[in-house]
This record gives C-alpha cells, structure tokens and sequence, in this order.
C-alpha cells in the first residue's frame, strides 16, 4: 500500500453573516465593543473579522487575539486555521497567558541578583500558602487570656481561622485588593479607622504575603497581571501588535482591563465582543455593565449590537432572556436582540 500526502488546500468554507455581523466584521479603526444575546454570532463575527485582515495582508505578528479558557483558545486556533492558509497564525490565548509571556519576555525587569525567573503559583498553592501564613500567624499571637491579643487577632475569628474557607476568602480580599492597587497596610489602616479588627487582621496576612513571596520569588495571577501591565507598554512580546480581538469580554476583571487599555494604546483597531447576561466571573471582578465600564476606559468608544440567534429558534430565545425583564435591556446595550 502507497501512501501520498495530498497538498491541494481546499478552500475555507464560507461564513455567513447577517447586515449587523458585517459590520463588525468591516471595522478597521476605533475602540469597538460588540454586544449580542447567546447564540448571535460574536465568536463566528471576532472569527471572520481575524481571518479578513489576515488574508488582507496583515502579518500574524500584528494580531491578537484574547479569549477566556484553555479550550475557547483551542477552538478558536482550529476554526482560524481552517479560514485562512497561513501557516502561521496570530497569538491566540487568555489574558493570564499573555500576561506571562510578557513578564517571562522581560528578564531585564527582574532584580540582577534574582537566579531565577518567578514561579507562578496555581490557585491550590496560593491557597496552602495562606493556611501557613494564617498558622504561623496564629502561633505567635499571645495566650487568649493575655490582655491585648484579642487586638490583633478577633475572637471572632479564632473558630474559622484554621478552615480552608476562611484561607480561600482571604485570598479573595488580597485578590480584591490588588485589583484596587491597594497594599496589606492600606487594609489596616481602614480597618484601624473604621473599627474593623478582621480588616486589619486580612491587611496584616496580606502584608505578610507580600513579603514571603518576594522572597520566594514567586507570583500569583493578580502580580502576575500587575507585573505585565508595567511591562506592556515597552514590551517586545507586544511591541508590534496592531489588531485586538477579544472574545467574552464579559468575563474579563479591572487588572484585565487595564492590560488591554496598556496594550491597545498603540493599536489601530480594537473589537471586543460579549454578552453580559452570560458572565460567571463576577465574583472575581468582571462585570456586567461592559458598555459603561468600555466607554469609560477608552474614549470615543463605539458600541455594536448583534441581533438575532443563529443557534436556537426565537421561542428559546425568548425564554432565555425573558428574566432579565425589558427594562434591563437598555442597560446593558441591549435593544433588538430578539429573533423574529
């Protein structure tokens, strides 16, 4: 048996698109966010608008392009690869991902008597960390019965202290307080001011955290973002980059969104594309008014409205969005997204 490699390309199968994806699809300039129900076409829109000005002549290099998950950055790697016959596609990955190759990019930002690059830790070490930093604390506070210790470390807290929940809930303040470029010790003195013990107990072990990680040269994905919004600007990884497209923007949090502002400074066109009725992140961040959160952090912003549901019939499409009530619509830059 012979086998033959077969190396005539098939052309890419066309995608259709209604009057409101093209002009998604057209934009060539400006800060643009695209909002559109579940099932309107935002992925497939961001998808043709990539694979256009590829095939315009814009090299891979320029173009970027930022999704939430592992598997939405795989899937959008295969799709592009079947829209397009470069070899070479355009960086394809989450805002973490970029992140650390800017920072891992950037040696020259690492102290001269560092040995080694930081370790970026997983959300279970950050997590085990905590315990230890909180089990160390507790040791060396005084008996209960010594007079002033209750100070420093509420009886409140005493019961909790030792828990994993209580350990994951402090690594969400010291997360929140990141977001806010706020420190350990401004913590404190809010808690000192406003009589609030547990604050100043959190701003000390998120003190204390800061501290055992620069020692430990290691990261966590709050630092790690920090660290590439400094770098971004005069990075190599980025220096290049002229097209923006980023999927599930309602999923993104305020050092994400920093980031982007950071990388879309020099950018001729940015396309961001959501659908805050689908975000699973708020706890962490994201929110859910992305038209006023996208108007205030780049001017002259323009909005875009995808209508219509390629995936499901108007019945479904009803009923997904009946519970968010007709006067949500506008607030979220809603309008005619109903399939008729």
């Amino acid at each position: 048996m012979r086998w033959e490699l077969d190396t005539d390309l098939s052309a890419p199968e066309a995608i259709v698109a209604n009057p409101a994806q093209e002009a998604v699809i057209n934009l060539d300039s400006g800060r643009n966010l695209v909002i559109g129900s579940a099932g309107s076409g935002k992925t497939t829109t961001l998808l043709a608008a990539t694979a256009k000005v590829l095939r315009g002549g814009v090299p891979p290099s320029q173009v970027l392009i930022l999704t939430y998950g592992k598997l939405a950055v795989r899937d959008f790697r295969e799709k592009l690869a079947g829209q397009v016959n470069n070899t070479v596609l355009p960086y394809i990955g989450t805002f973490h991902s970029l992140a650390y190759s800017i920072v891992m990019g950037a040696p020259e930002s690492i102290e001269s008597d560092s040995r080694e690059l930081p370790k970026l830790l997983s959300g279970a070490e950050e997590d085990a960390r905590i315990r230890d930093l909180i089990t160390g604390l507790l040791s060396d506070q005084p008996d209960s019965s010594d007079s002033g210790s209750t100070s420093k470390w509420p009886v409140s807290l005493r019961s909790a202290a030792t828990t994993q929940s209580f350990a994951r809930e402090v690594r969400n303040v010291i997360a929140r307080l990141k977001e806010l470029h706020l420190s350990g010790a401004d913590l404190m003195a809010m808690g000192e001011q406003l009589d609030r013990p547990e604050w100043v107990v959190a701003g000390h072990i998120a003190s204390t955290d800061a501290e055992v990680m620069a020692l430990e040269n290691v990261m966590d994905y709050n630092s790690l973002l920090l660290e590439a919004i400094s770098l971004a600007p005069k990075s190599k990884v980025t220096s290049r980059i002229t097209h923006i497209y980023v999927d599930e923007y309602q999923e993104v949090g305020p050092l994400h969104r920093e980031l982007l502002a950071a990388l879309a400074q020099k950018a001729q066109v940015l396309v961001a594309a959501g659908n805050p009725h689908e975000c699973v992140f708020g706890f962490r961040g994201s929110e859910t008014d992305m038209a006023t959160g996208f108007e205030q952090e780049f001017t002259h912003a323009q909005v875009h409205e995808l209508n219509g549901s390629w995936r499901f019939g108007p019945e479904i499409a009803g009923a997904a969005t009946a519970p968010f009530g007709a006067g949500a619509i506008p607030q979220v830059g809603y309008r005619d997204f109903f399939v008729d």
